[in-house]
């Protein structure tokens, strides 16, 4: 609710003639005209009735040459709820006036003149005047559904006000994409008595009701909070806390910083067990520790599912000391926990369980202004890959991508040679691959109509990536790693990107120079003490790494 009490000259065009009121009621109400004073005392009831046809402002002058007790003009809605009041002080250095205004919506409203805490009878002298509306705060915006609609990058002034009850003041705006939200704010001292610090509270909402960030608002100290939020429509509540004062006027300016969609970030609301954000394996997730408190420590939690029963290992990084993982297996707290007193990397390694597995990411040492951290889940779902695997990452990441899926007793067996049929039926799994027909299938007589992978293979040779030799494909057999280099140029139209490695063990007249060549200006292959080994064959291990870096490239 509005009311803001400050000091100003009396408005030039008001009548010189005052006209004394008359008791009235809510319902029966007195006319009160623009720019017409009004003279009395406050042991009368005294309701004036206004209407507006467009939003504005209502400038309120109360005069007083010797204000003992101070006395106030409340606007009500139809419906009887106080919406702002304007109360004459001295303290805002004008001992004879105080000039205040509240920003309304086009409608009907009462106006009543009272007295302010107190039931002594003081004499009063008031008028009004109709101007256009100065803030964002344009009432009534006292609840959700008639929150102000506001731009998600802002500079939202008003003012929260009690008279016997509380104000609260909504505000609205759309998140297009996810992103890094900030709020600035302050306050400023009540006209009443500006000794008396007008400190308030602000929360934010999404669109499910869950409370995103909050902080204080502090006299005359600028406040400002920052959380990562999600795409969706948000609600701004601004609160007074304090029970003395009148009014507490408050200025808030929001900005936010789009984060790129491929990048996880927190959702904001993941403050408690029950509230752990699920998050996805073999992702950097982006987060940050955030307050404004000397002291004390914040958890954020977060879970991963499971499928069965095996290793979790969580990394994470941060500018922050102290920084502290805990994981929480079924209902047990703090079962394994790791942490280090330097802003360096640490690892955890723990059982996780089919099905959620919580864990939390805290910071141990205050205080803090803001400490961004990143961490990545991985699980290891191959018995014979551990995660000190060379090519762990290349191979999980492939498994991810539902690329690759290893043996059904758990294992992947990645130094045993991978066969040419696989490989096809492989890459036929990447959502990359396109196989336009080129050509009219032939008959190879070593791929019958009812071998398991005719058809892929087929697709392969219509599409122009292998012409087989002899009229055979050979589907068994496996393959060295100068064909595997051919087959990859042919299904993913790779051509050289700058220049590239050279290898001692192959020279320009071998017919997969070419091939291996573009390979390495991608950085897909990087060869063995400057050698290819054109000839040696390729294990599964080597066909995700040459897979993962084909479509990573440069990682």
């Amino acid at each position: 609710m509005k009311s803001f009490i400050f000091s100003a000259l009396l408005i030039a065009s008001l009548f010189t003639v005052p006209i004394t009121g008359s008791a009235s009621t809510f319902e029966n109400p007195s006319t009160w005209e623009p720019q017409t004073v009004i003279q009395g005392k406050t042991d009368e009831t005294r309701f004036y009735s206004l209407h507006v046809s467009e939003p504005k402002r209502i400038t309120i002058t109360l005069e007083n040459d010797n204000i003992v007790r101070p006395f106030a003009v409340t606007v009500f809605d139809k419906t009887h709820r106080a919406l702002g009041t304007v109360v004459s002080t001295k303290s805002d250095g004008d001992e004879t006036k105080t000039v205040g205004s509240i920003d309304v919506q086009a409608g009907a409203y009462i106006l009543q003149i009272h007295s302010f805490n107190h039931m002594v009878p003081v004499d009063f002298t008031a008028s009004y005047t109709l101007e256009e509306v100065a803030t964002t705060d344009i009432e009534p915006n006292n609840s959700i559904e008639e929150a102000t609609h506001v731009p998600l990058q802002s500079k939202i002034t008003g003012a929260v006000h009690k008279v016997n009850y509380f104000d609260q003041d909504y505000y609205t705006f759309d998140v297009p994409q996810q992103g890094l939200f900030t709020i600035e704010g302050s306050t400023y001292s009540s006209a009443i008595d500006p000794e008396t610090p007008a400190n308030g509270w602000y929360e934010l909402y999404n669109e499910n009701g869950k409370r995103v960030l909050h902080n204080l608002l502090r006299d005359k100290v600028q406040t400002e909070t920052k959380n990562f939020v999600q795409p969706g429509k948000y609600t701004l509540l601004i609160k007074y806390t304090n029970q003395i004062e009148a009014e507490m006027k408050y200025t808030l300016n929001t900005s936010f910083e789009p984060i790129a969609e491929n990048e996880v970030i927190s959702n904001g609301i993941n403050n408690g067990y029950l509230q752990a954000q699920l998050v996805p394996l073999n992702k950097q997730i982006k987060d940050m520790f955030y307050h404004n408190t000397s002291y004390g420590s914040q958890h954020h939690y977060y879970k991963v599912q499971l499928p069965k029963e095996m290793p979790i290992q969580i990394t994470a990084s941060s500018e922050v000391s102290g920084l502290q993982i805990h994981t929480y297996n079924n209902d047990t707290i703090n079962k394994d926990s790791a942490g280090n007193n330097v802003p360096e990397p640490i690892t955890i390694t723990t059982n996780g369980m089919a099905g959620d597995n919580v864990f939390s990411m805290m910071n141990s040492y205050g205080p803090i202004t803001r400490a961004d951290y990143v961490f990545s889940v991985q699980a290891q779902f191959f018995s014979d890959v551990p995660f000190s695997h060379s090519y762990f990452n290349e191979i999980e990441t492939m498994r991810d991508a539902n690329i690759i899926k290893g043996y059904p007793n758990g294992t992947f067996h990645p130094n045993e040679l991978i066969l040419r049929k696989h490989v096809f039926s492989l890459l036929h799994h990447v959502d990359s691959v396109k196989l336009p027909v080129l050509r009219e299938a032939i008959t190879f007589t070593d791929l019958p109509r009812t071998h398991t992978y005719h058809d892929v293979i087929q697709q392969f040779y219509q599409a122009g990536i292998v012409d087989g030799y002899n009229n055979a494909i050979t589907p068994e057999s496996t393959l060295t790693r100068a064909q595997l280099a051919k087959i990859l140029v042919n299904t993913f139209h790779l051509s050289p990107q700058g220049e590239a490695q050279t290898f001692k063990d192959i020279k320009p007249t071998d017919w997969y120079y070419d091939d291996v060549q573009i390979l390495a200006s991608h950085g897909i292959t990087t060869g063995s003490d400057g050698s290819f080994m054109p000839n040696a064959p390729v294990t599964r291990q080597h066909f995700a790494v040459f897979l993962y870096r084909t479509l990573n490239p440069h990682k």
